[in-house]
């Protein structure tokens, strides 16, 4: 049974959160960070080509509100061989998913610079002033960013967060 078949929403109610889907996570070529350091990026790879960029589309043609949350961490954040993981164009850009039909009139952009799009104020007024009551969480990693948006969404009272388990994912490793 699919998540549509068990749960139906209201899509001007709804938020499509895809956290994460930028080249330093997911380029698989010299000069993107978790390419440059070792990491099997294959699963979150596969993710986005299979699945997220469907949910993305579909999530358009039935106006549902989506949003990117894009990370830019100051240089050094992290320890080596993450030390420069989004810290600058291109590792920055996004990952195929700015590429997708109607990306530019209907995609709210947030940034952040810590594990939790949530530290950044906007994204929370943005879902109170939208009346936004389900929140749909997609995108990388899900053991460290997916993770913390979740934990943070939970605690807005009224907001029912939904995780697709085919629309995240994460480093082999972890």
């Amino acid at each position: 049974m699919t998540l549509e078949e068990r749960l139906v929403l209201n899509p001007q109610e709804t938020l499509l959160l895809v956290v994460d889907i930028q080249k330093d996570f997911l380029e698989a070529q010299q000069g993107f960070t978790f390419f440059d350091a070792g990491a099997d990026i294959s699963l979150m790879k596969a993710m986005v080509s299979e699945h997220l960029i469907q949910l993305i589309e579909r999530s358009f043609t039935e106006g549902v509100n989506v949003a990117y949350v894009k990370s830019n961490y100051p240089e050094g954040k992290f320890p080596f061989p993450y030390d420069k993981l989004c810290s600058k164009p291109p590792g920055t850009d996004f990952y195929l998913i700015d590429k997708i039909g109607g990306f530019e009139r209907q995609v709210k952009i947030f940034s952040k610079s810590d594990h939790d799009p949530f530290a950044n104020p906007d994204l929370r007024k943005y879902i109170e002033k939208n009346c936004i009551q389900n929140l749909v969480v997609a995108g990388v990693t899900i053991t460290s960013c997916i993770f913390e948006t979740v934990k943070s969404a939970v605690q807005i009272p009224g907001l029912m967060v939904i995780v697709p388990e085919d629309c995240v994912s994460y480093r082999k490793e972890k």
